[in-house]
């Protein structure tokens, strides 16, 4: 037979049992609401106005092309710490793209 000590009969381990499992249920429903509640970006680009646009440039009468890229959040919370990068530049001559700028 186990001894019969004053823990077990006072209710204190089931108590410290329960803080514990309760504290680990709380983190977790935390994180769970935190991955629910993130911000979700997404990229719009289509090949007409406004998102693209030619025009030529006054005096040297180049011709230039304008793009246009729209970043939308449609999660439920404000996206921080982000960076757009521009990665490459082509330059396209008779329909053949030449070296990256």
């Amino acid at each position: 037979m186990m001894p019969n000590n004053g823990v077990l009969n006072n209710g204190v381990l089931p108590a410290i049992a329960g803080g514990i499992v309760g504290s680990i249920m709380i983190i977790a429903l935390q994180k769970i609401c935190e991955w629910l509640e993130r911000s979700r970006l997404s990229i719009e680009f289509e090949q007409k106005e406004p998102f693209c646009r030619v025009a030529t440039i006054q005096g040297s009468g180049t011709q230039s092309y304008w793009i246009r890229i729209r970043v939308r959040n449609d999660g439920r919370s404000v996206a921080k710490c982000c960076v757009g990068k521009l990665m490459e530049i082509r330059k396209i001559e008779n329909g053949n793209s030449g070296e990256t700028s």
